[in-house]
C-alpha cells in the first residue's frame, strides 16, 4: 500500500520528467528556428553575391558588344577603302 507521501513523490517525479521533456522540445524548436535564420541569411548572402556577379557579367557583355560593333565598323571602313572593295 502506497502512502500519500509516496504517491506525491511519484507524481512530482512524473511532473519533473514532463517538465524536462518540454524544456528539451522547446530547445529543439529554438535550435531549428536559429538554423532556419542562419540558412536564410546564408541564402540571402548567396543571392546578393550572384546578383552582383550577374551585374558585372552583364556590364562586361555590353562592353564587349560595343567593342565588337566598333571593330566591325572599322573593318567595314577599311574594306570600303581598299581597291576592289565593296
Amino acid at each position: 500500500m502506497h502512502s500519500i507521501v509516496e504517491s506525491l513523490a511519484e507524481q512530482a517525479e512524473r511532473i519533473e520528467r514532463a517538465k524536462l521533456k518540454a524544456i528539451g522540445q522547446r530547445n529543439l524548436a529554438d535550435g531549428e528556428k536559429d538554423a532556419r535564420r542562419r540558412m536564410q541569411w546564408e541564402l540571402r548572402a548567396l543571392i546578393d553575391e550572384r546578383t552582383a556577379e550577374l551585374r558585372r557579367v552583364t556590364a562586361e557583355h555590353e562592353s564587349l558588344l560595343r567593342v565588337e560593333a566598333s571593330q566591325r565598323e572599322a573593318l567595314e571602313k577599311l574594306t570600303a577603302n581598299e581597291p576592289g572593295g565593296v
